[in-house]
Protein backbone atom coordinates (compact mmCIF):
# COMPACT_ATOMS: atom_id res chain seq x y z
CA UNK A 1 0.00 0.00 0.00
CA UNK A 2 1.78 3.42 -1.39
CA UNK A 3 1.67 6.47 2.03
CA UNK A 4 -0.48 9.04 0.71
CA UNK A 5 0.75 12.83 1.69
CA UNK A 6 -1.37 14.67 4.31
CA UNK A 7 -3.09 17.58 2.76
CA UNK A 8 0.08 18.24 0.52
CA UNK A 9 2.44 17.64 3.34
CA UNK A 10 5.15 14.86 2.19
CA UNK A 11 5.71 11.91 4.79
CA UNK A 12 8.80 10.27 4.69
CA UNK A 13 7.59 7.52 7.10
CA UNK A 14 6.30 4.91 4.42
CA UNK A 15 4.93 2.54 7.17
CA UNK A 16 2.21 5.72 8.03
CA UNK A 17 -0.69 6.09 6.30
CA UNK A 18 -1.54 9.36 7.84
CA UNK A 19 -4.02 9.50 10.16
CA UNK A 20 -4.11 11.22 12.82
CA UNK A 21 -5.86 8.81 15.57
CA UNK A 22 -4.48 6.18 14.64
CA UNK A 23 -2.10 4.76 17.21
CA UNK A 24 0.30 3.00 15.62
CA UNK A 25 1.76 6.00 13.61
CA UNK A 26 3.38 8.32 15.95
CA UNK A 27 1.51 11.75 15.57
CA UNK A 28 2.37 14.36 13.21
CA UNK A 29 3.89 16.84 15.96
CA UNK A 30 6.25 13.71 17.08
CA UNK A 31 7.48 13.30 13.58
CA UNK A 32 11.62 14.00 13.72
CA UNK A 33 10.99 15.92 9.63
CA UNK A 34 8.67 18.28 11.10
CA UNK A 35 10.66 19.49 14.39
CA UNK A 36 9.41 21.46 17.08
CA UNK A 37 9.18 24.95 15.12
CA UNK A 38 8.25 23.46 11.62
CA UNK A 39 6.01 25.94 9.70
CA UNK A 40 4.13 26.45 7.21
CA UNK A 41 2.95 29.74 4.97
CA UNK A 42 -0.43 31.16 4.49
CA UNK A 43 -1.10 28.83 1.12
CA UNK A 44 0.16 25.94 2.62
CA UNK A 45 -2.19 26.49 6.22
CA UNK A 46 -5.15 27.49 3.38
CA UNK A 47 -4.22 23.65 1.80
CA UNK A 48 -4.31 22.30 5.58
CA UNK A 49 -7.15 23.74 6.89
CA UNK A 50 -9.20 23.11 2.92
CA UNK A 51 -10.05 26.90 3.30
CA UNK A 52 -9.34 30.00 1.13
CA UNK A 53 -5.91 31.58 1.79
CA UNK A 54 -8.21 35.06 2.48
CA UNK A 55 -10.56 33.44 4.87
CA UNK A 56 -6.85 32.33 6.73
CA UNK A 57 -5.45 35.33 6.81
CA UNK A 58 -8.50 37.09 7.93
CA UNK A 59 -8.62 34.92 10.88
CA UNK A 60 -4.99 34.91 11.73
CA UNK A 61 -5.49 38.74 11.67
CA UNK A 62 -8.65 38.41 14.02
CA UNK A 63 -6.87 36.12 16.29
CA UNK A 64 -9.04 32.97 15.45
CA UNK A 65 -6.52 31.37 14.14
CA UNK A 66 -3.38 30.35 15.56
CA UNK A 67 -0.21 32.20 13.52
CA UNK A 68 1.61 35.60 13.40
CA UNK A 69 3.02 37.68 10.68
CA UNK A 70 7.09 37.54 10.36
CA UNK A 71 7.69 40.50 8.10
CA UNK A 72 5.25 41.14 5.15
CA UNK A 73 4.34 37.18 5.41
CA UNK A 74 2.10 35.22 7.40
CA UNK A 75 3.54 31.76 9.03
CA UNK A 76 1.86 28.87 10.73
CA UNK A 77 2.89 26.17 13.31
CA UNK A 78 1.88 22.71 11.64
CA UNK A 79 1.32 21.59 15.44
CA UNK A 80 -1.35 24.58 16.50
CA UNK A 81 -3.03 24.12 13.55
CA UNK A 82 -3.91 20.46 13.94
CA UNK A 83 -5.13 21.63 17.68
CA UNK A 84 -6.98 24.20 15.62
CA UNK A 85 -8.55 21.35 13.89
CA UNK A 86 -8.83 18.80 16.68
CA UNK A 87 -10.77 21.97 18.90
CA UNK A 88 -8.01 21.86 21.04
CA UNK A 89 -6.95 25.73 20.41
CA UNK A 90 -7.89 28.91 22.52
CA UNK A 91 -8.04 32.07 20.63
CA UNK A 92 -5.36 34.46 22.34
CA UNK A 93 -6.22 37.13 25.02
CA UNK A 94 -4.82 40.19 23.58
CA UNK A 95 -3.42 42.16 26.91
CA UNK A 96 -5.53 45.95 26.52
CA UNK A 97 -8.62 43.81 26.41
CA UNK A 98 -10.95 43.57 28.97
CA UNK A 99 -14.38 42.03 29.64
CA UNK A 100 -17.28 44.84 29.38
CA UNK A 101 -18.85 45.86 32.37
CA UNK A 102 -22.22 45.96 32.86
CA UNK A 103 -24.40 49.63 32.61
CA UNK A 104 -27.01 50.16 34.90
CA UNK A 105 -29.90 51.58 32.48
CA UNK A 106 -30.56 55.13 32.74
CA UNK A 107 -34.21 56.05 34.01
CA UNK A 108 -35.41 58.28 31.00
CA UNK A 109 -37.32 60.37 33.61
CA UNK A 110 -33.85 61.55 34.65
CA UNK A 111 -33.28 65.16 32.88
CA UNK A 112 -29.51 64.76 30.82
CA UNK A 113 -26.92 66.44 32.04
CA UNK A 114 -26.09 69.60 30.10
CA UNK A 115 -22.75 69.44 28.84
CA UNK A 116 -21.21 72.88 27.48
CA UNK A 117 -21.72 76.46 27.66
CA UNK A 118 -25.42 77.39 26.49
CA UNK A 119 -28.34 79.79 27.22
CA UNK A 120 -31.62 78.40 26.25
CA UNK A 121 -33.55 75.55 27.14
CA UNK A 122 -33.52 72.07 25.02
CA UNK A 123 -36.97 72.97 23.44
CA UNK A 124 -35.53 76.63 22.44
CA UNK A 125 -32.30 75.05 20.51
CA UNK A 126 -34.48 72.49 18.93
CA UNK A 127 -36.48 75.21 17.25
CA UNK A 128 -33.64 77.22 16.32
CA UNK A 129 -31.94 73.88 14.68
CA UNK A 130 -35.55 73.07 13.04
CA UNK A 131 -35.61 76.91 12.11
CA UNK A 132 -31.83 76.99 10.93
CA UNK A 133 -32.48 73.81 8.33
CA UNK A 134 -35.70 75.23 7.10
CA UNK A 135 -35.80 75.45 3.37
CA UNK A 136 -35.53 79.42 2.29
CA UNK A 137 -37.92 80.16 -0.46
CA UNK A 138 -38.36 83.40 -1.60
CA UNK A 139 -41.76 85.37 -2.19
CA UNK A 140 -43.55 84.77 -5.05
CA UNK A 141 -44.00 88.15 -7.83
CA UNK A 142 -47.57 89.12 -7.75
CA UNK A 143 -48.03 91.68 -10.56
CA UNK A 144 -45.62 91.20 -12.95
CA UNK A 145 -45.95 92.00 -16.26
CA UNK A 146 -44.03 90.79 -19.56
CA UNK A 147 -43.95 92.79 -22.58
Amino acid sequence: MKSLPINNLPMKNSTCHGSTGCSACPSLASRPEDGPLSTVDLAQAAALLGAHPETVRMKAKAGMLPGCKVGKRWKFSIVALQRYLAGEWVPRVVQGDQQEEVKKCRSINERPVQTGNTSCTPLAAERRYREALAQVTKSKRRNSTTG
